[in-house]
């Protein structure tokens, strides 16, 4: 652009040709920029830039000038953003507008445009320019063909990633749905997003009956403060397990183990994931066990006071034979039993 100015300022009537290239360089740099259009407007947006700055081109440089590989490599251009039928387009537009410079540059229309008015269409002009043309199509043909092989491979990996991708997926969710643990999974506000048919089971609810609830929802009020204390450590990156009493829809108590651990995305704390056991029936087990212990901890004391009461009793009862058997005065009965 500033030898363009350069050259414009020696020959003032070729500033509308500098000021289209500026105006046209512009709108390709803001297309380019600007991301907030859609692909395929930008790049439509762009080959037709690029197309108009090739026909400026033309005006200024002739056949020999720099327009005929704008309008050859936007073909090739088009064929990699859009498509082929777009690639198709574009060349017959471009032999199109070839053919229309040859014609008007044979008739000396162009003339007060070029910069370069002595070879506009010599004979060695043409032919350096076609070997360059030639050039330029063999070097493009190869990028194409290069590119269309990328594409492939591309492709080709992204479906084996995409099956890789099902397969794992399928596979997770077989392992969550058909775990024997209840799994919920919260936000960062508390609110839960995921629960799998066990949880849903053993809370009684239906899945999508839990999912949008606050996490209080399903803790018992007693454990409420505890489940507060550890969630606090969630944003902390903090994994622990405790126990805890969820409540279930009907309103029973159900005893349960939780391990929970934070969740992370792009740093930032996302939510928790908690898993939880029915410890129910081991609660009762460990009860029936407490009382079993009590009940053989209290035979036991029986038995000890009936072995130190017996003992006694069995003295008694054989010093009280001995008297009905030998009928002994009432001082040989002192002295026997040792009474004073």
């Amino acid at each position: 652009m500033i030898s363009l100015a350069v050259d414009a300022v020696a020959n003032p009537e070729r500033w509308p040709a500098v000021l289209a290239f500026l105006a046209l360089y512009l709108l390709e740099v803001a297309l380019l920029v600007f991301r907030h259009l859609r692909f395929h407007l930008r790049a439509c947006g762009t080959l037709l830039v690029g197309y108009l700055i090739g026909v400026v081109a033309f005006a200024r440089g002739g056949l020999a000038g720099d327009g005929r590989v704008y309008l050859l490599a936007l073909p090739v251009l088009a064929t990699i953003l859009i498509g082929r039928r777009a690639g198709l387009l574009m060349a017959i537009l471009g032999l199109f507008t070839f053919a229309a410079f040859a014609v008007t540059t044979h008739l000396e229309w162009t003339t007060a445009w070029l910069v370069r008015k002595d070879a506009a269409c010599l004979l060695v002009d043409w032919a350096f320019g076609w070997i360059a043309f030639a050039l330029v199509l063999v070097g493009l043909v190869s990028l194409q063909w290069h590119f269309s092989r990328m594409q492939q491979t591309i492709a080709v990996e992204n479906s084996r990633l995409h099956k890789e991708s099902e397969r794992l997926r399928e596979f997770t969710e077989s392992i969550v749905h058909n775990m024997q643990e209840g799994i919920l999974i919260e936000d960062a506000k508390g609110c839960i997003t995921f629960v799998n048919p066990k949880a849903a089971e053993l809370l009684g609810y239906a899945p999508e009956g839990l999912t949008g609830q606050h996490w209080k929802t399903t803790v018992s009020p007693e454990s409420v403060a505890k489940v507060e204390e550890e969630a606090a450590k969630r944003p902390a990156g903090i994994t622990s397990h405790y126990e805890a009493t969820l409540l279930t829809k009907g309103g029973q108590r159900m005893p349960v183990i939780v391990s929970a651990c934070p969740l992370f995305q792009n740093d930032c704390f996302s939510g928790v994931l908690s898993v939880f056991i029915d410890i129910t029936a081991h609660k009762r087990a460990e009860q029936q066990a407490i009382r079993t212990e009590r009940l053989a901890a209290m035979g036991y004391i029986a038995a000890a006071l009936a072995h130190e009461i017996g003992n006694p009793l069995q003295t008694i009862r054989g010093n009280l034979e001995l008297l009905l058997t030998f009928g002994l005065e009432p001082d040989e009965h002192r002295e026997r039993l040792g009474i004073a």
